[in-house]
């Protein structure tokens, strides 16, 4: 699939069809007639401010279709944080699952010719996946193993840092960053729901991972919110 470019991937579709080889012209019809089909209902359902981008190989015909653009956009003004990301996620994934299933039918192929399909959502599953998982930690963590529970506080940590850099815009970070700090900053909490005594090494040790996650979150949002205002 795509690589990150100057815009965070908001949706992507991919379709590999079993077909006779499309001619020169007939390939590039069918480029046309998908960007036609992708562009309005990607701009309907993500935001005004996208960018569709279509892109094919020879062969059994590959199909890749991707959406660029800013995620505090396709968000738009919203009251609750966590339902707008989930009704974006539904949107990019309708969208992208809508191209894939054009695809065939531009390409005038059956079910059984499609050999594969996928329907990402970029950035946006990614946020929701990480919004989800500290809405998780926070509210159960008490039942967890110390094994388990250092396992999950070790990839919250990753996942982190990595969506950081797939957050390419700084408006999307600030958005993002500033909307889950409420979230980090209940983790030092939930270490202590840990062990009744606060000076166990295994809650001093999560304390100090959760306080190390909280620090770098308010370094995202700070260096975010510093590159927009200069």
């Amino acid at each position: 699939m795509a690589n990150y470019i100057n815009q965070t991937i908001l949706s992507e579709s991919y379709a590999h069809i079993d077909v006779v080889e499309l001619s020169p012209t007939d390939k590039h019809n069918f480029e046309v007639e998908i960007k036609a089909y992708q562009a309005p209902r990607a701009r309907r359902m993500l935001g005004v401010d996208i960018e569709p981008v279509v892109r094919t190989e020879d062969g059994s015909l590959k199909v890749y279709l991707t959406v660029y653009g800013s995620l505090s956009n396709a968000l738009g003004d919203f009251s609750d944080f966590r339902e707008a990301l989930q009704l974006l996620y539904t949107s990019s994934k309708m969208v992208a699952e809508a191209c894939n299933l054009e695809s065939l039918f531009l390409a005038n192929a059956s079910k059984k010719q499609l050999i594969r399909s996928e329907a990402r959502t970029g950035v946006v599953k990614a946020t929701k996946d990480l919004y989800d998982q500290l809405y998780y930690l926070n509210e159960t963590s008490d039942r967890f193993s110390h094994k388990n529970l250092n396992a999950m506080a070790d990839d919250l940590s990753k996942k982190t840092t990595q969506l950081n850099k797939n957050l390419t815009e700084p408006q999307d970070r600030q958005l993002v960053w500033a909307n889950l700090l409420p979230m980090y900053k209940r983790l030092p909490t939930v270490a202590h729901k840990l062990q009744l005594n606060p000076d166990d090494s295994f809650t001093k040790s999560m304390k100090g991972i959760f306080e190390e996650m909280l620090d770098n979150v308010k370094k995202f949002e700070k260096e975010a919110a510093k590159f927009i205002n200069a």
